[in-house]
């Protein structure tokens, strides 16, 4: 007999791992719109309009947006890489390796460093 707390931390990751579309979803679009800012050109003239998205005004934006878009892409697949092995728990039931624990554990710091950047800027 397979015990009950066994079960429910393999549904547990299993949920976790379809809640993570959500923020894959438009993290993956606002780093596409933060890498799609190296293509225009500064222009101090042009006004802020939209409060979402305003368009750059120095290089220096411009080179912001697109390692700030860079970032959040790498912060993207990491989460996508626990998504997956949250997934391989839930559907096995096999415990991940020590490279893999180590490899979540860094994935999750990565995320949680990006976070705090966000929120400080």
């Amino acid at each position: 007999m397979v015990p009950m707390h066994f079960v429910a931390g393999r549904a547990a990751a299993g949920l976790l791992s379809l809640a993570s579309v959500i923020p894959l979803w438009f993290g993956f679009w606002w780093a596409i719109l933060g890498i799609l800012t190296l293509g225009q050109t500064p222009d101090a003239s042009i006004p802020d309009g939209d409060p979402c998205c305003s368009h750059p005004d120095t290089w220096g934006e411009v080179v912001l947006g697109g390692v700030g878009g860079t970032l959040l892409l790498v912060g993207c697949g990491a989460l996508v890489y626990i998504a997956f092995r949250l997934a391989a728990f839930a559907l096995q039931g096999v415990s991940p390796s020590r490279r893999q624990t180590r490899r979540v554990v860094l994935a999750a710091s990565y995320i949680a460093v990006i976070l705090a950047l966000t929120l400080v800027a």
